[in-house]
């Protein structure tokens, strides 16, 4: 299965929060991510949700999930589930993973692999 990073922040001190794309039935905790094309590898810590839209998202009962309490602003107009929604749509799950033997975080729009 390619998976496909949409995004992917620093998180100084914890890891480094990925969206990622075409995740069809979950990622477990320690899940290994390879990029064929770099040689470098990640591992799942859990799946990121956020309190206010956790029970609209698609969830796996095989992943390990921390829930966030981070304020969003949101303009008087916009439904903050909906953004939720709207956004997993878009950018894919977002989890916390942590690089193996290196300090990269993945590229926008690059291709990972689960390794077996």
């Amino acid at each position: 299965m390619n998976l496909q990073v949409s995004q992917s922040f620093n998180l100084t001190g914890y890891g480094m929060a990925t969206f990622i794309k075409n995740v069809e039935r979950g990622l477990p905790e320690n899940t290994i991510l390879y990029s064929e094309e770099r040689g470098l590898q990640w591992k799942v810590v859990h799946r990121m949700l956020w309190l206010h839209s956790a029970h609209a998202v698609a969830r796996f009962p095989n992943e390990r999930e921390n829930m966030g309490h981070a304020s969003f602003k949101y303009s008087s107009n916009e439904d903050p589930v909906e953004k939720a929604i709207e956004a997993e749509l878009k950018l894919g799950f977002e989890y916390l993973i942590l690089p193996i033997d290196h300090s990269e975080k993945p590229l926008d729009g690059e291709y990972l692999i689960i390794k077996a």
